[in-house]
């Protein structure tokens, strides 16, 4: 699924129950031109700087994925590019983004953990819960309800769900793992090999004597 093929989200998601208020940047909604986007669960806010989206984990850019018909592409850049393209949408429809920061405010990195939340009139929704049930980001101790967004993403094969990826958690750590084993160039040699090379050592020695 291409990002402009991403539908708008319905209005009866809610976001959760969070203590919402101001970063220390905004007294109001902030704009989208101001919103840097660092990959889809990680922007970069003005006068604040990186902010974490809590409760969820989208793939990394440069991570791979193959969609419907067996073809690979960046997960992570298709991901964000569906973000990007929600956000201006709504924007265009009147919609404000405000951002509501987590009880537990800091993340890994130092990063502030935040949600992102649209606002227009009385209607609300939460970015969040539309990356996952969209299929651009999986629940990641989250609330229930991104649970079942998830699992109505993988039902309905949306976003990612179409193709084949791995979750960007095992994803990272694959990398990892394959980071800390070290190279090696070559053919190493076996124990059997060692031991032939001995006897003939020892061949050679007593030949010589």
């Amino acid at each position: 699924m291409r990002p402009t093929d991403v539908q708008p989200p319905d209005a009866d998601v809610q976001p959760p129950d969070v203590q919402e208020h101001c970063l220390s940047c905004q007294r109001s909604a902030l704009s989208v031109n101001r919103v840097r986007l660092i990959d889809a669960d990680t922007l970069d806010l003005p006068d604040v700087g990186r902010v974490r989206l809590a409760g969820i984990d989208a793939p990394e850019n440069g991570q791979p994925a193959r969609d419907a018909r067996g073809h690979r592409f960046d997960a992570g850049q298709a991901a964000t590019a569906a973000f990007a393209d929600y956000l201006y949408r709504r924007q265009g429809e009147g919609w404000q983004v405000h951002f509501a920061e987590t009880e537990k405010a800091r993340g890994g990195y130092g990063r502030i953990l935040a949600r992102v939340i649209l606002k227009r009139g009385r209607k609300r929704e939460d970015a969040c819960a539309w990356l996952v049930r969209h299929g651009w980001a999986v629940a990641e101790y989250g609330p229930p309800h991104y649970r079942r967004e998830e699992s109505r993403a993988r039902r309905e094969r949306a976003g990612l769900w179409a193709g084949e990826w791995q979750r960007p958690r095992i994803w990272r750590a694959g990398r990892k793992g394959a980071s800390a084993r070290p190279a090696f160039r070559g053919r190493r040699p076996s124990g059997r090999g060692w031991l032939t090379l001995f006897r003939l050592i020892f061949r050679l020695f007593r030949m010589l004597r």
